[in-house]
């Protein structure tokens, strides 16, 4: 079971050492971001919660997915992080802006073809994760998924992890998480939302 960030940088540099061709696209770097590039960050996108800062400190995240969780807003380019984060929050191109306005929320991220947005940080829940499910259905459905960027990861990695280990057994590899999930103190509602998506990575 993964239950920190240090232990999901390590189950993922075991990952990567399997597939050494698309290992860059795989391995947590450590350390993140520099003080620079932080800095510019915070005064371009100053709506981005204190939570997120901790993690990208920590760990580089443009271009790395965990599974099928895509660390950055992959239809704005993956090569200069801070100008990802930034044209997926306020580009025309964006045509769910208004949604995030109303709803206090920030594009960090992505789960296949949905969106993963943090509440921002003036919202209440500052730092929630949320997916925005865009694919099944024209009105856009908001499930909560994390109380912060970094147990998202977390519990992807544990997603990524269960999806690979039970391939061939898939009812224990659902009871497993479910468990998994328990001990990382996610709720019933959270919780039911990441089974289902487990379901359709088996």
């Amino acid at each position: 079971m993964i239950t920190n960030l240090d232990e999901l940088v390590s189950f993922l540099e075991n990952i990567a050492a399997k597939f050494p061709i698309i290992a860059s696209e795989i391995k947590l770097c450590s350390p993140g971001y520099s003080d620079e590039i932080l800095v510019k960050l915070r005064q371009k996108a100053p709506y981005l919660p204190d939570s997120y800062f901790d993690v990208i400190k920590k760990v580089k995240i443009a271009g790395i997915s965990i599974g099928q969780l895509n660390l950055w807003p992959v239809p704005y380019g993956k090569k200069d992080f801070v100008t990802s984060i930034i044209e997926a929050n306020t580009s025309s191109d964006n045509p769910f802006l208004d949604f995030y306005r109303d709803k206090n929320l920030v594009e960090v991220a992505r789960l296949e073809a949905n969106i993963i947005c943090l509440s921002s940080k003036s919202s209440k829940t500052s730092g929630y994760a949320y997916l925005v499910d865009i694919s099944s259905g024209p009105n856009l459905i908001l499930k909560m998924l994390a109380n912060s960027f970094e147990q998202l990861l977390i519990i992807a990695g544990n997603l990524y992890d269960i999806s690979l280990s039970y391939e061939n057994n898939e009812e224990v590899g659902m009871n497993e998480f479910k468990t998994r999930l328990a001990q990382l103190g996610v709720d019933s509602n959270t919780s039911a939302t990441w089974q289902e998506l487990l379901e359709e990575f088996f």
